[in-house]
């Protein structure tokens, strides 16, 4: 883990896989992000199973092994952990990537992550007996004070994005992070690296559509 550079705080559904390509182009080819829990072809452990064990554990040395030979980590459930992330690799650099307002963020999260049949889709790939889901909305609450079910139709996800926004805050050196808007584009993600701007235009993936085909090929 000695090898990550940038250390992404920010929760699915702001722009992460946007984010990912961003760094791809950027020259930071090697990123971890939430669709990499669930990847065919591993041969070592199925990685579900292994972020069980970092969720009911705290298992920070699984997370290092986990994170091994990547430059940046993105996206949940990696996000949960930027402070250990900060305390592991030092000179690496926090972004928090963010939606223009809670209320946009919630209805991209119902329309994508906590939509019904989402979860069951995912937890096929789940061998240990433990619900990857249950753990993992375990520690969201734990972090974010929330109370959270995604399966009741009033959770209140407004709040959960606004206490974890304020937390990154509160947690990271001002002169370590970057709080990102996809819409800004390039630049303040270029000065914050210290990269020249690339001459294409900046990526946006992993719209509401990508995300539902993207599952579908699960099971």
């Amino acid at each position: 883990m000695a090898d990550l550079k940038i250390i992404g705080a920010g929760l699915c559904r702001t722009g992460t896989q946007s984010m990912e390509k961003a760094l791809n182009i950027l020259g930071f080819n090697t990123v971890y992000n939430f669709y990499s829990v669930f990847e065919s072809g591993r041969t070592d452990i199925n990685p579900v199973d292994k972020w069980i064990k970092i969720f009911k554990e705290h298992d920070m040395e699984g997370l290092k092994e986990e994170l091994k030979g990547y430059s940046a980590a993105l996206d949940n459930p990696t996000a949960f952990y930027f402070k250990e992330m900060m305390n592991i690799s030092p000179n690496a650099k926090v972004i928090l990537s963010v939606r223009d307002s809670a209320e946009q963020w919630e209805n991209s999260m119902k329309r994508t992550v906590t939509s019904p049949g989402t979860e069951e889709k995912y937890n096929v790939l789940n061998t240990s007996g433990p619900d990857f889901f249950e753990e993992y909305w375990r520690v969201f609450k734990e972090l974010t004070g929330v109370e959270f079910d995604p399966r009741k139709p009033d959770a209140d996800l407004k709040i959960m994005y606004n206490n974890w926004v304020d937390y990154v805050k509160q947690s990271v050196p001002p002169e370590r992070l970057l709080v990102f808007n996809p819409k800004d584009g390039w630049e303040p993600l270029c000065k914050f690296l210290q990269i020249p701007i690339p001459k294409e235009p900046y990526p946006f993936r992993n719209t509401a559509i990508e995300f539902k085909d993207h599952i579908k090929v699960l099971n």
